[in-house]
Formats: C-alpha cells, sequence, structure tokens
C-alpha cells in the first residue's frame, strides 16, 4: 500500500554534469510516495542546470513544479555535458515558475509548509550551506537526505576511502550542513550507491520504451557518454546511478543495511567518523542491491511494485 499522504521532496541537483542526476529526477518524478515541491540547481552555473530540469519537466508533462536557481560558483573542475541536449532552449519557454533567487523560494516553501520538508541533496552542498547561512533555524524544519561521503570503500570495495565529489567540491558548505541540527538525515556514500548499474532485459526494456521521460534521459547519456569516451556501450547499460540511492532513501529503508555516527569533515574532503558531530544515519551496505535495480526500473517503467517498507537493518563496523 502506497503512503496516502505523498512526502514533500526539494530535490538539490547538479543536473547536466554526471548523468546520474537525471536517471534520479526521472526516478523521483515516477514515484507517488513523493511530492516534488521544487528542484534547486547547484554549482557552477545553475542557470544552465536549470534549462535542463525545465526541459526534463515538460518532457515528463510535470510544468506544475517550480525551478529554483542556486547561486553560481566558480567550480573549475566543473564538466558541463548537455549542452547540446538544452541547444537553443530558452528558460523563459518553461511553463511553470523559475525562481531567480532559489535559495529565498526555499526558504519561503520550508516557512509555509505544515509538516518538515524533505531535501534530498545530490549535489556539491552550496545551496543548503547558503540556506543555513541565511536561517540556521531552518535545518529543525527539514530531513537531510544526501548522496555524500565515502565511509569504509569508495565505489570499488577494493579501493579505500576518497574525496567524493559532493563533499570536496564545497567543503565549507559541507561542513556547515554536517555540522547541521537536522529533524533528520540520512546519506548514501559510494558504499552503497556506488554499485547500482541497470543492464540486461530491464535495460532494454527502458531504452526501447519510447516514453518522453525516458527518452530525454536517455538523451542525455548518450551525450553524457560520448564525452566520457568510456568501453561499454550506453546501449547495453547504464552508467553508475549514485544518485538514485538518495531518492528511494527519501521514502524507504529497504534494501540497505545502516549505521548511525557523526561525521568530520577533514581538510582533505574525506568524511571521518567523529562521535562529536551529530548523527547521520549511513547506508553502509546492501541487504538485495538486485531488487533495489528490479524496484528502480519498474517504477523507471511507469510500472507500480508493492511499496518497499520503510524500516531498516543495522549493521556494525
Amino acid at each position: 500500500m502506497l503512503h496516502q499522504t505523498p512526502i514533500p521532496v526539494v530535490l538539490d541537483t547538479d543536473l547536466g554534469t554526471d548523468i546520474d542526476d537525471a536517471w534520479a529526477l526521472a526516478f523521483l518524478l515516477r514515484c507517488p510516495e513523493i511530492e516534488l515541491k521544487m528542484v534547486m540547481t547547484a554549482c557552477a552555473d545553475t542557470t544552465y542546470r536549470a534549462r535542463i530540469a525545465a526541459k526534463i519537466l515538460t518532457a515528463a508533462g510535470r510544468t506544475g513544479i517550480p525551478i529554483g536557481i542556486g547561486p553560481a560558483t566558480d567550480t573549475p573542475d566543473d564538466r558541463p555535458t548537455a549542452r547540446d541536449y538544452v541547444a537553443g532552449y530558452d528558460l523563459a519557454d518553461y511553463p511553470g515558475t523559475v525562481h531567480g533567487d532559489g535559495i529565498a523560494a526555499l526558504i519561503e516553501l520550508i516557512d509555509r509548509s505544515p509538516v518538515p520538508l524533505t531535501v534530498v541533496a545530490i549535489a556539491p552542498l552550496t545551496n543548503l550551506g547558503e540556506l543555513l547561512r541565511r536561517r540556521p533555524e531552518l535545518a529543525a524544519k527539514l530531513h537531510f537526505v544526501g548522496m555524500q561521503g565515502s565511509i569504509r570503500h569508495g565505489s570499488d570495495p577494493a579501493m579505500p576511502p576518497e574525496a567524493e565529489w559532493n563533499i570536496r567540491a564545497d567543503l565549507a558548505a559541507a561542513r556547515t550542513v554536517f555540522a547541521a541540527a537536522w529533524n533528520s538525515a540520512v546519506i548514501t556514500p559510494p558504499d552503497t550507491c556506488g554499485q547500482v548499474v541497470l543492464s540486461g532485459e530491464g535495460y532494454q526494456r527502458l531504452r526501447a520504451s519510447g516514453d518522453p521521460l525516458l527518452t530525454a534521459v536517455f538523451q542525455q547519456y548518450r551525450l553524457w557518454h560520448h564525452q566520457q569516451q568510456l568501453n561499454w556501450s550506453p546501449e547495453t547499460r547504464s552508467s553508475i546511478l549514485f544518485d538514485t540511492v538518495a531518492v528511494f532513501l527519501a521514502f524507504s529503508r529497504q534494501f540497505l543495511a545502516f549505521r548511525t555516527m557523526g561525521l568530520r569533515i577533514a581538510d582533505d574532503g574525506r568524511t571521518r567518523p567523529d562521535p562529536a558531530a551529530p548523527p547521520v544515519d549511513i547506508a553502509l551496505s546492501w541487504t538485495d542491491r538486485e531488487a533495489f535495480q528490479k524496484f528502480l526500473t519498474d517504477r523507471l517503467l511507469g510500472r507500480l511494485p508493492p511499496e518497499p517498507e520503510t524500516g531498516r537493518s543495522r549493521i556494525s563496523i
């Protein structure tokens, strides 16, 4: 049985660099457990990212969802990969609302909400750092869900923990976010989300569906793949879909095992356990990754399998 009242969610994204943000937005739009209140764009050229969000939302027929443009940043390592996707697309053509000061719009949304909002942060944490700079007390009115950090290993289980991009791209903001007193906080680091890849028969159904939303995702995926010069074909498998796991954690803890701990951001961008820091629930391992990937595929196809459980498994490290 689905949630009778959808969970109000704001997505904070850097669409247009890595492709998994586009997959995550498509997944979110197909989850009836979630009511998407706003898409916030973060990091580097945030207006470019807003154009991508607008075009995807238009393809999905969801132009009633507002877009908030976050502060632009000087991020030399950022690599825009979807410029051809939005070539000729004017943000003024988006039928919905576009907020030039996305932080102010987010503050107003939080202040108006009768219940705590959930922020799914799948980008460098500049927007949330700025939110907390302006109104630090608002952390208590938000559930924080993030794709950040690296705890026991990187995307490759054989490699040590890494300085993950969403942390190291804005260390000051990350430190502010992980020191905040959120209503609740949960993250999926690459320890878990770095293992999600779609392939096989289910992936071929996605590729052949002709669905306008999935077509928009695959258009961007092929552009991204061409620029990366990778040794696999986008016709046979997805890239690593890190951010889809954060979307899932907005409404379920099934398929994953968690450990609660505080985290400190080191000068090199790595996340270190710190018992003095506010507690964060961290998805550290899978209990059934294949079941999650099937759930993700079904949702992207517009199917509604039974709602996942909301409970969680505990582990020790």
